[in-house]
């Protein structure tokens, strides 16, 4: 063998001894940034998880379900609507509002907790570059609701048609023309407030009212 075929051989091998002690030595380093990491974030939520926007990384669970109780308490806040340019407020809790906050931090927790270590390893390796939205589920009673628009179509529209009349005024008759009346159109109504409900956000809420003709 001539001295340059060896000196080819002898850099090949230090060309893949480089290489590999590069491989072995980002390897360990990976492993110990995942094994810290792990350590870091051990009873507390991973990386990058929020719920309904609401950012819950690094949280204990008893720090989770505070943060999502005042989510809560948003949803929970009274429902200002306009009922015939009359403002009501409601209350969701009349309407069977519940937020089970227990069970999306539950589901935060497990992100990243799931599966092989294998699994582990790529869901802490996606980590850094994605974020794993929940969504936070909020129940109703559709009943409630619609209960609730028959009890302000009683109470607050109140508005049947007036078919005229004739009224005696002293020795005067005076004729009464008939009114037109107005009532809820519930179906829009009850998808409204239920849509409402259903958000912490609290906006403007004007109930749909649709004519009820004269005969």
């Amino acid at each position: 063998m001539s001295t340059e075929s060896a000196n080819t051989i002898v850099a090949m091998w230090r060309g893949l001894l480089i290489t590999a002690s590069t491989v072995l030595l980002l390897s360990v380093t990976v492993a110990g940034l995942f094994s810290f990491d792990r350590n870091a974030y051990d009873g507390r939520v991973a990386r990058n998880v929020t719920a309904a926007g609401i950012d819950l990384s690094g949280l204990t669970t008893a720090e989770a379900e505070e943060t999502l109780g005042q989510f809560e308490a948003r949803v929970l806040a009274p429902l200002a609507i306009d009922v015939d340019s009359e403002e009501v407020l409601l209350n969701p809790v009349d309407m069977g509002v519940q937020v089970d906050t227990t069970a999306v931090v539950k589901q935060a927790m497990a992100v990243g907790r799931r599966g092989t270590l294998l699994d582990e390893f790529a869901d802490w390796v996606f980590s850094w570059s994605r974020t794993v939205e929940l969504s936070v589920g909020v129940a109703y009673d559709f009943d409630a609701v619609r209960a609730t628009l028959d009890g302000l179509e009683a109470t607050v529209v109140d508005r049947p048609p007036f078919q005229g009349a004739i009224e005696l005024r002293g020795h005067s008759v005076v004729p009464l023309p008939p009114v037109e009346g107005a009532t809820l159109e519930f179906d829009t109504a009850a998808a409204l407030v239920s849509g409402a409900l259903q958000s912490p956000r609290r906006v403007d809420i004007r109930l749909p009212l649709v004519p009820l003709p004269t005969l």
